[in-house]
């Protein structure tokens, strides 16, 4: 029992008073550039001895502004710290703090309540370069095509005044992306787009543009539309097509091997997996490239 108990007293004071691991800190969002004002948040942990203090501040040259000094409670008999985790909104407001625009560092400090350090314990630190830009993000449209036609596409372009983190068009609500013009003009976009065959709802067309630093504009667009009208046709399928064909799925896909029945295999592949592959498409679409891949229009599909 006496070894039990020694052993168990020595996990503790390695968690505790002779924690050897410093406390782990989170900045969210990863920004690279502040605009005049701007919301972080701050997300620290220590599981051994708990957190001690946290301190933030913003520093540029000569000038320095603290964003945040707090400390946390112990437990009595110096038995750690009684936070292990904490998530703390920041308020960053380079513009009423006085700060120009150019680079500057946003620092994040953190300690935990064991007894290294000198007793200060373990420190943490995190430094983050970033650039401060308080110019203030204009999105300005300049053309759509004359008329859109429903499932069909759409061309809008426009322009910005500073580089971008993100911008583009919204859909009803589905993204976009633009992509620079030329080279030459980083500040003109274009934005292809698809309007949607079955409009169940208003067709919305919005800009987005969102600078570095998290500062988003919009834009409602106007516009004219051709509706479109869409034949349909039923597809009987038989027992004997249905018997023949889906084992080939089954085979190529384990997660359809325990269904019971061609039509469940048939209902998944065409719901679930129709699904899936559109949802993979739009992911690998949102990767393009982003310079144009070829020269010159487009030559017209013979005989269409």
């Amino acid at each position: 029992m006496i070894a039990v108990a020694l052993a168990a007293g020595g996990i503790w004071l390695t968690r505790t008073w002779f924690d050897l691991i410093s406390p782990e800190i989170q900045l969210r969002p990863e920004v690279k550039q502040l605009g005049a004002s701007q919301n972080l948040t701050l997300k620290i942990a220590d599981a051994n001895s708990g957190l001690s203090r946290v301190m933030v501040w913003l520093r540029q040259e000569d000038n320095e502004k603290e964003i945040i000094n707090k400390t946390f409670p112990g437990r009595r008999w110096g038995r750690g710290g009684r936070d292990n985790a904490a998530e703390i909104p920041l308020s960053v407001e380079p513009k009423a703090w006085g700060f120009k625009d150019g680079p500057a560092n946003l620092i994040v400090e953190a300690r935990d309540y064991s007894w290294m350090g000198w007793l200060r314990g373990n420190r943490a630190r995190l430094e983050r370069p970033v650039a401060i830009d308080m110019t203030p993000l204009r999105l300005t449209f300049t053309s759509i095509n004359e008329f859109l036609i429903q499932g069909g596409t759409g061309l809008v372009t426009y322009q910005v005044n500073k580089p971008m983190a993100k911008s583009g068009i919204l859909v009803n609500g589905e993204f976009y992306a633009g992509f620079p013009v030329n080279a030459k003009d980083p500040n003109k976009f274009l934005a292809f787009f698809a309007v949607p065959y079955d409009l169940t709802q208003p067709l919305t067309l919005e800009l987005l543009a969102v600078d570095q630093g998290g500062a988003e504009a919009h834009t409602k667009l106007l516009y004219r539309l051709k509706t479109k009208r869409w034949r349909a046709d039923k597809i009987n399928l038989s027992d004997d097509f249905l018997n023949r064909k889906m084992p080939e799925f089954q085979e190529s896909n384990p997660e359809l091997k325990n269904l019971a029945t061609p039509l469940e295999v048939f209902l998944r592949v065409n719901q679930d997996e129709r699904s899936k592959n559109a949802n993979r498409i739009q992911e690998i679409c949102n990767h393009s490239e982003s310079t144009q891949l070829w020269q010159g229009a487009f030559m017209r599909l013979p005989n269409s």
